[in-house]
């Protein structure tokens, strides 16, 4: 009786788990998702920018463009831009190294609704290839509430480059081979 009572709330207890990670995953998926709809699709700029901390990698990505690589040190051209996007804010320096500029610099071809929009895609799928392999072994329960943690919508709603951060560390860990191994521990060069 006590075995059968103990399955049966574990069963029970990770039914719950499902079903909270589920509610979590659903409500910030929605909040998250309302949030960006009327901020770039109705251009209500009422609330705070939905992408701050990326306006330093786009900002960049254009300057560099527009005036090569050292000019994203400097604030004469790095002020205006950001200005742009963040009237309010005090203007973020670019504090990464030069190996980093090279992977932002394809955003600073598109607009900045579209490049945060293509960024927020890759930034989500290196996160969750990552997870999902990671978690191979878990049991449903387990992967929802990976994937319902409230920092990846923080994330997202702020342009951190955190999700690419935790995937690239994830990604080695899952290298068994030799050449993948060293692949994965390249990739800690670019940032």
């Amino acid at each position: 009786m006590v075995r059968t009572s103990a399955r049966l709330n574990g069963h029970v207890g990770h039914q719950r788990l499902a079903l909270y990670a589920s509610a979590a995953l659903v409500i910030q998926s929605v909040v998250l998702l309302a949030v960006i709809i009327r901020y770039y699709f109705f251009w209500n700029d009422s609330s705070a920018l939905v992408g701050v901390d990326f306006t330093v990698f786009w900002s960049a990505a254009k300057v560099a463009i527009d005036h090569g690589a050292p000019a994203v040190f400097s604030p004469q051209w790095m002020s205006p831009l950001e200005a742009t996007l963040r009237p309010l804010a005090t203007v973020a320096p670019w504090p990464y190294p030069p190996t980093f500029l090279a992977v932002v610099l394809p955003l600073g071809v598109l607009s900045f609704r579209a490049a945060f929009g293509f960024y927020v895609v890759l930034s989500l799928s290196a996160y969750a290839l990552a997870i999902w392999r990671l978690a191979k072994g878990l049991d449903v329960a387990a992967k929802l509430a990976l994937a319902s943690f409230p920092g990846v919508a923080i994330c997202i709603y702020t342009g951190q480059n955190s999700l690419i951060t935790i995937a690239r560390p994830a990604a080695r860990l899952r290298c068994s081979h030799p050449i993948r191994y060293w692949l994965a521990h390249a990739s800690r060069c670019l940032r």
